[in-house]
């Protein structure tokens, strides 16, 4: 099983960070209709920041990448 995963850890990256990405229009609409000023825009952006994340551990899997987008993913990272 775990060889299975390793082999389809793009996909895992793929739909984990979509997941996210689409938190962001999700927490826009619920901030419009709640009559409550929940802070929906927190949660958007951690989807935000968190799917950037994901897609950048995607990015790394297939490029080769150099130190300069090392650093970028260690800075969203911290974020």
């Amino acid at each position: 099983m775990a060889e299975f995963l390793t082999n389809q850890i793009d996909y895992i990256f793929f739909f984990y960070g979509s997941a996210f990405l689409l938190l962001i229009p999700i927490c826009l609409f619920l901030r419009r209709r709640s009559r409550r000023k929940l802070p929906w825009i927190w949660l958007g952006w951690f989807g935000a920041i968190h799917g950037a994340n994901e897609v950048l551990d995607l990015l790394a899997l297939s490029l080769e990448p150099g130190p300069a987008f090392d650093y970028v993913r260690i800075s969203v990272l911290v974020m």
